[in-house]
């Protein structure tokens, strides 16, 4: 004869088990909801200080005609006037300040690999060129300086500070 284990569990037992794995699942989600909220409004403020750092060095470029022809400029073909050198380094310092934007929304997340592989590619000319990294090392973060660093480049350059 098969004996027979007797099995004593309450339906309010069972109901109690089952709320409490629900309230467990229900703050597992607002948790994560509230990181990813928290993310988000990170990368808002980072956006925002971008954006304001980047009209600051845009501003003294507006109605410089010059500022167009320096922005193509082939790469290493002498600057004219000092004019011209310090519109440029402004140019540099716009495209430093983008690249460790969109670094930092790479590092939180919410940039795509795609997104960060093209903006790299563009940071790689950018720290390569010791002329140009000299203007462009002050916008980065730490971070980035660090990562530049490690992957682009440990090379010093010779005015850097």
């Amino acid at each position: 004869m098969a004996s027979r284990i007797p099995v004593s569990i309450s339906f309010s037992s069972i109901a109690n088990f089952l709320g409490t794995i629900g309230v467990i699942g229900s703050l597992v989600f607002v948790g994560l909801e509230l990181r990813q909220s928290h993310q988000i409004a990170l990368a808002g403020q980072i956006q925002a200080r971008s954006e304001l750092i980047a009209q600051a060095i845009l501003a003294p470029l507006e109605g410089q005609s010059e500022a167009i022809k320096i922005w193509s400029r082939p790469n290493k073909e002498p600057f004219l006037s000092e004019e011209q050198e310090l519109l440029w380094g402004q140019i540099t310092r716009f495209r430093a300040v983008s690249l460790d934007n969109v670094w930092q929304q790479y590092t939180l997340g919410l940039m795509s690999e795609d997104s960060w592989s093209q903006a790299e590619n563009r940071g790689k000319i950018l720290w390569i060129d010791c002329e140009q990294r000299l203007y462009a090392i002050g916008p980065f973060t730490d971070s980035l300086e660090v990562y530049a660093r490690a992957n682009w480049s440990d090379e010093e350059c010779q005015h850097e500070g």
